[in-house]
């Protein structure tokens, strides 16, 4: 057994009858009971969002669901469905789910194909909150089984869902828990409705109804209250309970014995109704439970019988049990409740048949060319001797293809001790815990598999790749500088993986020690002898190495294309599971911000926080929550900017990443500093210096602490509250310092400072002078926030600015507007020409979408990242408006468009 040559192995596992049976709504049991109070609520267009049913197991949640659905329907209200489950926790496979729930929502059919590419997670992510927010309203999505969610990321995405919904939208989510959503928000806006057990619960007319009526019994008034009393109105007791009742003459009986727990009740209750079937049905039940999803074939194989079909159909006639979760009605499940039940029995009743009920399985899953699911019940074998050889055929594979996440679920199923005498297996489980939860776990486990003795040179290779990039995640720069020369001339170009990542990770060395050259170079000699392409993750990893050196010397233009190609790779595959687009799009965020384009910043960082947060690379979470506090700032909500500091210092204590906490510490230094909280900044930065030993920080190139150390925090301070005079000396040497070592971005930031410095020593003309050489260097690559994150300081001085060298800058158009924007004055206002006649009517939608981007003043590059198309064409668009409007440039089309009400 092996991948498929042309598509992965998640995809070839993503069926048809998958895809199906995931965004496929169960069939409502003609036996329902009408809940039609709580039908009415929820069909009722009120100010809620988000619908969450909580509830155990039991108590009719799903069944709520598809009423609730049929009614909503039938007020054409556009429905999709998605039932989730515990390997929705790999968030590539959530985020594909998801899209195609949306697909079946758009085109009102369920996906006819399997996906034929690979995507990667981000990638889906921006693109799908795009879609939720551009699709007419209203819809509402329908989340089962939403208990399953419990990886950070996956329940991140589900929130960012949340937040994206239009106008007159929802979500429904049918949970046993209560899920991290962000409840209380919800809640405190109004837009959160929660159905508890107690609204799920039968009454006794309910209850009367049911029995009677639905299911046709003759039961005295005296027992259904008996019953209704016993069950606590649990309606998966009442089901369990009509079917014992059903063939039984001994009713009396029955709800006499009712006592105890709701699990009692439902063992008491399953166990009556399994022994008034056939031996074969019996045999049927139990042996097949340990089955997910199944058809007829696949029990066929696993019972070694001919009949399965007849049986299924007897039980879907008979509403007994199983769950059809496929439209063509071949694919069926067990009520989560009664299959628990099930698999006790069977553990009772057949013990030493579950390793062969599970090989019969996975040779069923192998033949047909699903190697994930023969993979995941070979290891529920627990014959390992039969297990990890098939594990072993695909692991190194799902690594070099990028399925990262998928690879760690599959090697977290095997006891560690189990793995003691497979050390390639071992390997791999190394590389994916780097990428799946960060550096510390992942080298904790290559020092106990290098403990046990040398390794094979297929294996070593590994080895010599993995710790450079682990030793590099926890700080430790000059350990894995040498690790990495040393490994260098050992690992060859015939070993794709290792020897793309190894020399990647020596250029991001060559690049942290401030070896520019060295780190290009080596980049360019890997791209050439290189016999087969990298994979995805290494285009990406490489080119945010090279974006990021662009950055420490202030090329912003140039960084901004490298890390907008990066986090575009893969975007017409489907799924790729790295966090490679992570790594590139929390970049990108970084010089989107700088460029003052915080809403698009904002988005790009909601999707790939999360994603960072598994692979846990220093600097990347630096910058990414960084951003997040500095934009909820500006936007005025204090609470969320310390909430995503906080979150930051959390993040830094659980995976030890002590740098990560420090910052933390500075941030909170620098938002008490825009609030005038001087006493506050000065505790902050007190923790930060005791954080981390900030020498070595200082003397590397690191892009998460290029602007922002415990130096600048400091000497900010002593600006704010009276030790400009000494500030001034210390930022003149640093500013020599950090010029001499092509750190242009940070020289940068240090003119500001020492303007601000001198300005507050009461140097203005020095001042004066200093900004002014700041303003022409950031002119030339449009830097923003590293001057307005200053705040009113710096807003001051570069209006003195505008005014004492209003000559001067008339010279060059382009830097007097550029002061004009920093400075924060209003650009002169423009008279807009009479529209072209009939010029409303000829715009499409897309120039109107192009228009208010305009409007909001996003670049054209921005506007092209905003909208998924290439920046030619929204050339082409505003040359089309232009024309339309009979205007020559953007800021006359704007305000035509004002003009014509079609923006405000």
């Amino acid at each position: 057994m092996g991948l498929p040559k042309n598509r992965s192995d998640f995809v070839s596992g993503v069926r048809n009858h998958l895809l199906l049976a995931k965004t496929t709504p169960p069939t409502l049991p003609a036996s329902q009971i009408p809940r039609k109070e709580l039908q009415e609520r929820l069909c009722r267009a009120g100010g809620e969002s988000v619908v969450l049913i909580q509830a155990p197991a039991g108590f009719g949640k799903t069944t709520l669901m598809l009423q609730v659905m049929d009614g909503l329907r039938a007020q054409g209200v556009t429905t999709t469905w998605l039932t989730v489950d515990a390997a929705d926790n790999d968030v590539g496979r959530f985020l594909a789910f998801l899209d195609a729930s949306f697909d079946k929502l758009l085109s009102g059919v369920a996906p006819g194909t399997e996906p034929e590419n690979d995507v990667a997670a981000g990638v889906i992510a921006l693109d799908l909150m795009e879609r939720i927010a551009c699709t007419p309203a209203p819809f509402v999505l329908f989340v089962d089984d939403a208990e399953s969610l419990q990886n950070a990321a996956s329940l991140a995405v589900l929130r960012q869902v949340i937040e994206n919904l239009p106008e007159g939208c929802r979500v429904v989510i049918g949970s046993r828990t209560m899920l991290d959503i962000g409840a209380p928000r919800l809640l405190a806006r109004g837009q959160l409705l929660v159905i508890d057990p107690m609204q799920l619960r039968f009454s006794v007319a309910e209850t009367g109804d049911y029995l009677r009526d639905k299911r046709g019994l003759n039961v005295p008034g005296a027992d259904i209250a008996r019953l209704q009393g016993a069950t606590e109105g649990w309606p998966v007791a009442l089901w369990l309970a009509s079917l014992a009742l059903e063939r039984s003459e001994r009713s009396v009986e029955l709800v006499s014995h009712f006592s105890g727990s709701n699990a009692l009740v439902a063992d008491y209750l399953a166990e009556e109704v399994l022994a008034q079937q056939s031996q074969s049905v019996r045999e049927f039940l139990v042996r097949t439970s340990v089955l997910h999803h199944f058809n007829a074939p696949l029990c066929d194989a696993v019972r070694g019988q001919r009949d399965s079909r007849e049986i299924l159909e007897s039980l879907q006639r008979s509403n007994l049990f199983v769950q059809r979760i496929s439209e063509d009605g071949e694919w069926f499940r067990y009520h989560s409740l009664f299959a628990g039940f099930l698999r006790t029995q069977l553990e009772r009743l057949y013990p030493q048949d579950i390793p062969d009920l599970h090989r019969a399985a996975s040779r069923w899953y192998d033949a047909q060319n699903r190697p994930v699911p023969a993979v995941e019940h070979a290891l529920a074998s627990a014959d390992f001797d039969y297990a990890l050889p098939m594990l072993e055929r695909i692991a190194e594979q799902l690594l070099e293809g990028g399925r990262i996440r998928l690879l760690a679920r599959l090697l977290d199923l095997v006891p560690p001790q189990e793995l003691a005498n497979w050390p390639h297996l071992r390997l791999m489980h190394a590389w994916a815990l780097s990428f799946t939860k960060g550096g510390q776990e992942a080298m904790q486990m290559l020092k106990r598999i290098e403990a046990q003795g040398p390794l094979p040179p297929q294996l070593e290779v590994h080895a010599l790749a993995l710790r450079p990039m682990l030793l590099t995640m926890l700080d430790r720069f000059d350990e894995a500088y040498d690790a990495a020369q040393g490994a260098l001339e050992q690992v060859t170009a015939e070993q794709v993986f290792p020897f793309s990542i190894l020399r990647t990770s020596l250029a991001n060395l060559h690049m942290i020690m401030g070896k520019y050259t060295n780190a290009r170079e080596l980049l360019d000699r890997s791209r050439v002898q290189q016999d087969a392409p990298a994979g995805p993750f290494m285009t990406i990893f490489a080119q945010c190495v090279e974006g990021a050196i662009d950055l420490l010397h202030g090329r912003l233009r140039q960084a901004t294309a490298r890390f907008k190609h990066s986090s575009a790779v893969g975007s017409r595959k489907f799924l790729i599971d790295t966090n490679g687009n992570a790594m590139a799009g929390i970049l990108l965020a970084e010089v989107l911000y700088e460029q003052d384009e915080l809403a698009e910043a904002e988005r790009l960082l909601s999707v790939y926080v999360p994603l960072m947060q598994e692979l846990g690379m220093t600097d990347h979470l630096i910058c990414g929550h960084r951003s997040l506090a500095r934009i909820a700032h500006h936007a005025g909500d204090h609470d969320r900017a310390l909430l995503a500091v906080t979150e930051m210092e959390c993040f830094g204590h659980r995976m030890s990443l002590a740098r990560l906490v420090a910052n933390a510490q500075l941030e909170r230094a620098r938002l008490s500093l825009w609030r005038n909280d001087v006493k506050s900044a000065r505790e902050a930065l007190q923790r930060a210096r005791s954080a981390v030993d900030w020498t070595p920080v200082m003397s590397r190139a690191l892009f998460g602490n290029d602007m922002d150390t415990l130096l600048e925090g400091q000497l900010r301070l002593m600006i704010h509250s009276g030790g400009a005079d000494e500030a001034v000396n210390q930022l003149k040497q640093e500013l020599e310092r950090a010029e001499n070592a092509k750190r242009h971005r940070r020289a940068l930031k240090l003119r500001i400072l020492l303007a601000l410095a001198l300005d507050k020593a009461g140097n203005a003309k020095a001042s004066l002078r200093m900004a002014r050489d700041a303003l022409r260097l950031g002119a030339r690559e449009r830097f923003v926030r590293i001057f307005l994150d200053e705040g009113e300081p710096m807003q001051r001085l570069l209006q003195r600015l505008s005014l004492a060298q209003q000559n001067e800058l008339d010279e060059t158009a382009n830097l007097a507007e550029y002061l004009k924007r920093l400075a924060g004055q209003r650009a002169e206002k423009v008279e807009a020409p009479a529209p072209a006649p009939g010029a409303t009517e000829a715009l499409t939608r897309k120039e109107l979408e192009i228009l208010r981007l305009l409007a909001e003043g996003l670049s054209n590059l921005a506007i092209a990242g905003r909208l998924f198309v290439s920046e030619t064409t929204v050339r082409t668009h505003l040359r089309n408006i232009n024309a339309k409007f009979g205007v020559h440039n953007r800021t006359q089309a704007i305000a035509v468009a004002r003009k014509l009400n079609l923006i405000t």
